[in-house]
């Protein structure tokens, strides 16, 4: 066989494959976002499934999406790329404190990112453990907060309230009581990975992360999956 029809041969077969859909994520948020590498996590999970992501971060602790929303150079990241989703997380008190500063944020986040016609993803978090009669208030908030720009919930925090019920051995909470745990990240990864990728996080393969078993990620993935709400990439 000739290099040329060789090399033919080889790119018939590829036309043949179907090519992995490809997603540019921008996570806009604070530790709860950057502990255990969570946008990592993502991004193995997605590939699991055949979904490349490519992603940047923007995580400082205790930032706000206020601080986010007034940052130049935040802005012109979600202007001058061409993102899929914006995945947005705000401070853990704020929804509870001053949900009017979180949904003004919300609409000037959403400014920049209609150039791009880019899908803003909130990740709904947790209450903090001292305070889990909060969970209802947060998903209020944030439920709200999607309503005003049309965008979609990635239900991390029902998640996280349905696994402290069906698996209590399973400690989704670092031990200062506000922060993930490895699982806890995890299991918010899942939530977010099947939120903009439209699959069951029951046939997630990726590696698992350090301080996660099988047997806790395969309950934590379940969990997931009982929790999707509609959305599609």
């Amino acid at each position: 066989m000739s290099l040329m029809a060789s090399v033919a041969g080889i790119s018939h077969a590829k036309d043949n494959e179907q090519p992995p859909k490809g997603l540019r994520v921008l996570f806009l948020g604070n530790s709860y976002t950057a502990y255990n590498s969570l946008p990592e996590q993502v991004r193995t999970l997605c590939a699991s499934v055949s979904v490349n992501v490519t992603y940047e971060a923007r995580t400082p602790g205790g930032t706000t999406l206020q601080d986010h929303a007034g940052n130049k150079d935040v802005q012109n990241l979600i202007k001058e790329s061409r993102w899929d989703y914006l995945v947005l997380q705000e401070q853990s008190l704020r929804p509870l404190a001053d949900p009017g500063k979180m949904f003004g944020a919300v609409k000037a986040l959403n400014v920049f990112a209609e150039h791009n016609n880019t899908r803003l993803l909130f990740f709904e978090t947790w209450p903090r453990r001292n305070l889990p009669s909060s969970y209802k208030e947060l998903s209020r908030v944030y439920d709200r907060a999607a309503e005003l720009v049309g965008g979609e919930i990635a239900p991390v925090g029902e998640a996280w309230m349905l696994a402290i019920q069906d698996h209590p051995n399973i400690k989704l909470y670092d031990p200062d009581g506000s922060h993930p745990s490895p699982a806890g990240s995890y299991l918010a990864a899942c939530v977010i990975s099947a939120s903009i990728t439209g699959e069951d996080p029951t046939t997630f393969q990726a590696p698992l992360p350090k301080g996660v078993s099988k047997s806790q990620a395969e309950k934590l993935r379940k969990v997931a999956a009982a929790n999707r709400r509609s959305s599609s990439p």
